[in-house]
């Protein structure tokens, strides 16, 4: 606003006077009317705010602080009488006229974001508040402008970076679970949206063991930990919700700051990796078995070899039929026809065939042994699946449940195989452990039916199927409820009693097959009906691992022991 005429008369006046003139007479007016004013003035001019003075109705700028005109990229004069909708953006301008009128009729005042055009055409962001004040007859709009660029850039900044973590917390494969100190849920991230597939927005404000109730058992600890603001962890707890069962890490972390005020929950799933270990420890002990194996079956080998010979070189030894016997009988005054009807009467000759028949036996289960223990020789070798699996079978049938559950010689194997089948490379010992595994849980399901007429069966199919080799493992026993067929190859899953079954062996034959040869291995049952194992395998399966000097060929049932001694 100009100086008025008064105030140019007074400053004429301040001229022509001295000091003492201008304190007694003119200073208290001069203060009073022309100081304070200017300082006003000044005041508003160096405001970091935008100062604008509107003229109601016509929206005209009468005047404006200094701060506006240089942040708006004008000379003050070109901002006086300028329409102040031409300080806004074209699409700002009607919300803006709608406002002023609004609160021009209504008295009071309005706060509103909006946004100021430069000279240069960029833009400020800004906060405004206006009201109305009426001078005399004429009514003004005062309107303060605070620039918020850096309130926005922070916002932005706070934003993203809360984005940012957003993105970390959701992408990491472990369940992230935060409680506050009143232990319900405040974050709960993807991974534990996706394993329980309960929502974020369900699970915020809930108690932990309400939406993960594995960790029931780890609810003490979780409480302590927020109580006593210090870390909680547990290894390899055991994982059982009802729907999953298997192992996992849980560590609760204390958040930051002196008191309690809430913990991260962290649970990594480690079923795998404990699968992995007991897998470890199986194989070990498949070694350790098998080493035994073998040299047990060296051991028997010997004494077996004495008993079958020397039961061989008696039996030629009473027969009337060699010259060198009815010398020898006749020397000592014996008939050998008499001698003979003796050992009929008292059935030595099939005494003797059964000795010969039992160490033949012997001999077999002896063989089987030593080829099951040399599955550590991981070179494949050309395997006849049909004579694999009647190996197998025969080494099943020497077996015994100690619990008197099954005998697996009375179950009947029926063969399917197709004569067109060829042979395939493949690691024999491998193969021949998940066909036992399979045989085994067949058995067992098979004790647990009563069979109303027929009794327990296997049947072995092996045929080619596009180029692959397709062996079926089926038995008519008790079958499987859907729920459990889709669980049977999940580690530690079993349907047995406490001390009876692991939950290992259909989970390791699955990894022998799928991760070990590159094959596929599936189940398909039906209650009461029995269940039916498909194995596919590729010709040339995948292998690894150095040769075994003990690889099977060429040693016969006695694997190079001794030779059985002369029957002459």
């Amino acid at each position: 606003m100009g100086k008025s005429r008064e105030d140019e008369d007074i400053r004429a006046k301040l001229i022509g006077l001295g000091e003492d003139s201008i304190q007694k007479s003119y200073y208290p007016e001069l203060r009073s009317r022309f100081g304070e004013l200017e300082r006003f003035k000044l005041l508003l001019d160096q405001a970091n705010d935008f100062i604008f003075l509107v003229e109601s109705p016509s929206g005209l700028v009468t005047d404006a602080n200094e701060t506006a005109a240089i942040s708006l990229g004008l000379e003050k004069h070109e901002l006086i009488g300028r329409p102040f909708a031409q300080l806004l953006p074209a699409d700002a301008r009607p919300p803006l006229q709608a406002l002023l009128e609004r609160v021009g009729a209504e008295g009071g005042g309005a706060e509103v974001i909006a946004r100021f055009l430069i000279a240069d055409g960029s833009e400020i962001p800004v906060e405004m508040r206006l009201r109305y004040q009426r001078v005399e007859e004429a009514l003004f709009a005062v309107i303060v402008a605070r620039d918020i660029s850096e309130r926005i850039k922070g916002e932005e900044e706070l934003r993203s970076l809360r984005a940012l973590l957003s993105d970390i917390v959701n992408s990491m494969p472990s369940i992230l679970v935060g409680l506050g100190p009143d232990g319900g849920i405040i974050k709960w991230n993807e991974e534990a949206r996706r394993f329980t597939g309960v929502s974020e927005e369900r699970a915020l404000g809930a108690r932990i063991e309400d939406v993960l109730p594995g960790l029931a058992g780890e609810k003490a600890g979780i409480e302590r930990a927020l109580t006593e603001n210090k870390p909680f962890k547990a290894d390899k707890i055991s994982w059982n919700d009802g729907e999953r069962q298997g192992f996992a890490d849980v560590t609760v972390y204390p958040l930051s700051g002196d008191s309690p005020s809430g913990v991260v929950i962290r649970v990594d799933d480690v079923t795998e990796r404990v699968r992995l270990e007991e897998m470890m420890v199986q194989s070990e002990k498949m070694l350790t078995v098998g080493g035994l194996a073998a040299g047990m079956a060296h051991e028997i080998n010997n004494p077996l070899a004495v008993i079958l010979g020397n039961a061989q070189i008696i039996a030629a030894r009473l027969s009337p039929d060699l010259p060198r016997n009815r010398t020898a009988a006749e020397d000592l005054g014996l008939s050998m026809e008499v001698m003979g009807a003796y050992l009929e009467k008292r059935a030595i000759m099939k005494m003797l065939a059964s000795i010969s028949e039992s160490g033949a036996r012997a001999a077999k289960i002896v063989e089987n042994m030593l080829s099951f223990s040399r599955f550590s020789a991981t070179r494949p070798t050309p395997v006849s699946i049909q004579n694999l699996l009647d190996k197998t079978a025969e080494l099943a049938a020497s077996d015994y449940d100690l619990k008197k559950k099954y005998y697996f010689k009375e179950i009947e194997v029926e063969r399917r195989y197709d004569p067109e089948t060829p042979l395939i490379q493949c690691d024999p010992g491998k193969l021949q452990q998940v066909f036992l595994n399979i045989l085994k849980n067949g058995a067992h399901a098979m004790s647990e039916k009563t069979y109303q007429t027929g009794g327990p069966k296997f049947i072995f199919r092996a045929r080619p199927v596009d180029g692959l080799i397709r062996v079926e493992i089926e038995d008519n026993g008790a079958g499987m409820v859907e729920r459990v067929r889709k669980r049977i190859f999940e580690p530690f899953f079993t349907t047995k009693e406490v001390g009876v079954g692991t939950g290992l062996g259909l989970s390791v034959s699955y990894f022998i097959i799928v991760e070990s040869l590159g094959g596929a291995l599936r189940a398909e049952s039906e209650p009461g009906r029995g269940s039916v194992f498909i194995i596919d395998l590729p010709l040339a399966c995948k292998h690894s691992g150095a040769v075994s000097p003990d690889a099977p060929g060429g040693q016969g049932a006695f694997g190079g022991g001794s030779s059985l001694p002369s029957a002459t």
